[in-house]
């Protein structure tokens, strides 16, 4: 909802320094936005969100080095 808000303000920025006020902006805007667009962005970030926080914790809950293991594998064994 946050990278939304933000996404939306940051093309609403835009649009009033064109026209001069937040109202005719926000109007230009609504006007002129490809929503398609706007929307794949924010279902993309809600995606990276989620994958980063789904990595996150499970690195957490398996640990470090058995994570490296999973997603490289095996390392090799030092030379003695």
């Amino acid at each position: 909802m946050v990278a939304g808000v933000i996404h939306y303000l940051e093309l609403l920025w835009d649009f009033a320094r064109e026209t001069g006020s937040i109202a005719a902006g926000n109007e230009k805007l609504f006007q002129e936005i490809v929503w398609p667009h706007f929307w794949a962005i924010q279902i993309l970030l809600v995606v990276l969100i989620v994958w980063y926080c789904l990595m996150h914790e499970l690195a957490r809950v398996v640990g470090r080095d058995r994570m490296i293991c999973i997603l490289f594998g095996p390392m090799p064994l030092p030379a003695v």
